[in-house]
């Protein structure tokens, strides 16, 4: 079969679609999973996973507010809507405004790699700023590895770094916040941490901490939220790792709806049900 003819088939197939009917068959409540991918350069997808089954759901043609209020919009209001009780996103506002204005009663969660992600490219930049200042090489890892994972020599190197640069030092102090507000056993603990946290974030002379404390400060209440619904968009980041492989395998797209359609068809069998009939032939 020559590509042309295998492409016609492809952008045949009814798509996007949204196999909504899986999570109607699910029994208890059910937690979604909502990220963004590059389709190709700054043009962006929405990948929408159902976290409790352990299923891609859907993939959205852009992250326009638009695409993604339509396709939750689409949702069954008895079997699928009211059993939605959270939706794990990262920290971007668009998404949150979406979530909240089409499933009311879902709590929104800020998945925890993002905000220790966004923590550490905060501090890389301070990093760069300063290594700009001194007009010197500022290692870069020990800054960002856990602290109980580092050798000899990067420990070493950390408290050369937090010892002579203060800006790079109260950067990395609130990053250790919150991986240890994350480590926390209870919510009560957690509100505590970051509580006292943006205390000292909100008083600090450093133009970059208070817009990051104001940030945070933003996103408190679905930081902690994760305590109440322990979810995480691990699932959702390995779709979008199949979903580079299968980018690589067509070395590239151009075409929305064929890239749609054939990472969709890289999911399937979405169930065992599916599977099924072909296990006899």
């Amino acid at each position: 079969m020559s590509y042309s003819r295998a492409r016609r088939l492809v952008l045949k197939l009814a798509g996007p679609w949204c196999e909504w009917e899986l999570l109607v068959r699910m029994e208890g409540t059910i937690r979604l999973g909502i990220d963004e991918h590059s389709f190709r350069g700054k043009d962006l997808a929405i990948a929408i996973t159902c976290l409790s089954s352990r299923r891609m759901v859907a993939i959205l043609p852009s992250d326009w507010q638009a695409e993604l209020r339509a396709a939750l919009g689409k949702l069954p209001e008895e079997g699928v809507r009211q059993r939605i009780e959270a939706v794990c996103i990262d920290m971007k506002r668009s998404l949150r405004a979406v979530v909240r204005e089409e499933l009311p009663s879902a709590k929104v969660v800020a998945d925890p790699f993002h905000v220790i992600a966004d923590a550490n490219r905060r501090l890389d930049e301070t990093r760069r700023l300063e290594r700009g200042k001194a007009r010197t090489t500022l290692p870069r890892w020990p800054l960002l590895k856990a602290p109980e994972k580092l050798s000899c020599r990067h420990q070493t190197q950390l408290d050369w770094l937090v010892g002579c640069f203060s800006m790079l030092a109260e950067h990395y102090w609130v990053k250790e916040r919150l991986r240890a507000l994350h480590r926390c056993a209870t919510r009560a603990q957690a509100e505590d941490i970051l509580a006292s946290t943006l205390l000292v974030m909100e008083a600090s002379d450093d133009a970059a901490v208070l817009p990051w404390a104001r940030t945070l400060r933003d996103w408190r209440r679905e930081i902690v939220a994760y305590f109440s619904y322990p979810v995480t968009n691990g699932f959702t980041e390995g779709c979008h790792t199949k979903i580079k492989l299968l980018k690589r395998l067509t070395y590239g797209s151009r075409n929305i709806q064929l890239y749609l359609r054939k990472v969709l068809l890289g999911f399937l069998p979405h169930s065992p049900e599916t599977l099924a009939p072909q296990l006899w032939t």
